[in-house]
């Protein structure tokens, strides 16, 4: 490298690929696009294109990798899953099978990539870890549905405060939108079929958005039957499609195998947002919007 800064036959793609540290990279649909070889090593990872969910579950079944306490790493996976991409930058501690732990930082990016690097802690303060852990634990129970596993109104409305002072420093004019989605006729069904027809239902309709949302959307239960879907770097057109194209998806599905004639739908208000708005006066409009499309038949989504 010469003095004025200028990379003379400096090898960035072979630092990256040698350095201890983890470095991996997801698409926004959470696929690894790449892992350098201490990713690999410690993920137990040959390749790129699988999924993040799947790295996790093969690892929990062979017992590696990182450390998972749970007795159901499906409902594990899906309330991790929500939160995963929706800070723009975090940065927590995990230990892996062995003893060694990682100190992980995650930044996403405006075209819904995230950069994971990952370090080596293990001889850093050992004696603490496990009241950071159960700290850890206690908040991300805090911030989760206890039905569904996807965010609560606390952790939504909390991620989307953030988001909006963060923008209005930055002065970011980039667009975003928000909708506010409200299952169909869902009193009715409750009172027809049961609560726990209708709890199934409910972690049946999470499911389906988990699948189609991307990494760096936020989705979460703010009461009831009525959820939220904060959608950044996303125009009103292409959020509108995004959610007709889940109403399909939900109007087609059968959320309760043996009742093939159990079928239901949604309706959504949906608006653009900006940084210099409250994001309580936006989910007020949200909401007329949402008793709009109701009024108008429900199974609609009013922009």
């Amino acid at each position: 490298m010469s003095m004025d800064g200028d990379l003379v036959g400096f090898d960035f793609a072979g630092i990256v690929e040698n350095t201890p540290n983890c470095v991996a990279v997801f698409d926004k649909q959470d696929c690894l696009i790449y892992a350098n070889c201490a990713f690999r090593e410690a993920f137990f990872v040959s390749g790129v294109g699988v999924h993040w969910s799947e790295i996790m579950r093969d690892n929990f079944k062979h017992n590696r990798g990182p450390v998972i306490e749970t007795d159901d790493i499906e409902s594990w996976l899906k309330a991790a899953e929500s939160r995963r991409g929706t800070d723009l930058y975090r940065a927590f501690e995990v230990e892996l099978h062995g003893g060694v732990w990682l100190w992980i930082t995650e930044t996403m990016y405006p075209d819904g990539q995230m950069l994971l690097i990952a370090a080596d802690i293990s001889r850093l303060r050992p004696g603490t870890r496990s009241l950071r852990q159960q700290r850890d634990m206690a908040l991300r129970a805090s911030f989760t549905d206890e039905l569904t596993d996807v965010p609560n109104r606390r952790y939504v409305l909390m991620q989307l405060e953030e988001w909006r002072e963060t923008r209005a420093r930055s002065n970011d004019r980039d667009q975003a939108c928000i909708a506010l989605i409200d299952i169909d006729r869902f009193k009715p069904i409750n009172d027809t079929h049961g609560h726990e027809i209708g709890d199934k239902i409910l972690v049946a309709f999470c499911e389906v958005f988990l699948k189609k949302i991307r990494l760096n959307d936020l989705f979460g239960r703010i009461g009831g039957e009525e959820f939220i879907l904060f959608m950044p770097h996303c125009g009103l057109n292409e959020a509108e499609r995004r959610i007709s194209d889940i109403a399909s998806t939900i109007r087609n599905s059968r959320p309760i195998p043996d009742r093939a004639d159990l079928r239901y739908s949604f309706s959504a208000g949906l608006l653009e947002v900006s940084g210099d708005r409250d994001i309580e006066q936006s989910l007020k409009r949200a909401d007329e919007l949402l008793y709009r499309a109701k009024e108008e038949g429900r199974d609609r989504v009013a922009v």
